[in-house]
Parts: structure tokens; sequence; C-alpha cells
């Protein structure tokens, strides 16, 4: 089971680009529009095969979509080493890189399962299973983002909302 990152009692130093960060999750809509469309399946009224294929294989695309907004805001919303760009919070952004990875394999696992499900024709009928597994993913990722966010409020001084 994945975890959120934990407050810890005694601040430390934060490094991340808060300004690089935010742009990276703002300009990369795609993944969030994928995301918007997979999450529509708890309102479909029936399943056919058809829609069942193409749910599996716009879950394929998130998995790729999401594979290169984790590689973007590790490359430049994260700073590792930095001296000087410090925010104190009770975050540790290693733990959020760490739930990345986490996230990812999980991910992985969700598509596997669709896929395998899909090759040898039960999809349909595995379908309210995969749904389940795929939403437990998601309010996973949920939080981890609104984590995330809240990283890029205060490192933009806009102060922190967590309790």
């Amino acid at each position: 089971m994945l975890t959120l990152p934990r407050p810890r009692a005694s601040g430390y130093c934060v490094t991340i680009n808060a300004a690089f960060l935010q742009e990276i999750k703002e300009s990369n809509s795609q993944v969030w529009q994928t995301l918007s469309e997979l999450r529509e399946v708890s309102r479909w009224s029936e399943y056919t095969e058809t829609a069942v294929n193409r749910w599996v294989l716009r879950l394929t695309e998130f998995r790729r979509q999401l594979s290169t907004e984790f590689a973007l805001e590790e490359t430049f919303g994260y700073i590792s080493k930095a001296v000087h760009q410090h925010i104190f919070m009770g975050i540790d952004p290693l733990e959020t890189l760490r739930q990345h990875k986490e996230l990812y394999v999980f991910l992985i696992d969700v598509c596997e399962q669709a896929e395998q499900s899909q090759y040898v024709g039960t999809a349909l009928r595995d379908f309210e299973n995969l749904v389940c597994t795929f939403q437990e993913f998601d309010d996973v990722l949920s939080k981890h983002e609104a984590i995330e966010a809240e990283m890029i409020r205060c490192g933009l001084g806009l102060g922190m909302s967590l309790a």
C-alpha cells in the first residue's frame, strides 16, 4: 500500500523549484485530461467490450504520460544538493519523490492487469475490479498532488494550509 509523506516534528529544509514545479503541472494538461477521462468510468451506466477496450487503451496512454510528468517534475521541479534555496515546512520532498516511484509501479501493475484481462478476453468480466484498483491508485495520486500543491504554495511564499 502506498503511504503519504508524513510531516516531521522538527522543521528541515526542502529543496524544490516551486515555480518550475507549478509550470510543469500547468503546462502538461494532456496528462490531467486523460486522468479525467479515466475517472469518467464511474459515471458509466453500462460497460461494453468496446468501451472497456478504449478505457484500457487510455489507461496505458496515461501510464506513459504520467511517466513523462514525473520525469519532468523530478528533473526541473526538485533541486538536489541546493545550498541556498530552502523552504521551511513539514513535508520532506524526498518522500514525494519516493512516492513518484511507488505510484508509477502501482500504475504499471494496474495496466498489466488490464492488458492481461484484455488479452485473455476477460476484460469485460474483470472491469469492475480493474476500476476499483485504478480508483485506489487515483485516490493516492490525488493526495500526492495535493501535497505537491502545498509545497508549491509554500515555495512561492503563499503560506501553508496542511494541518
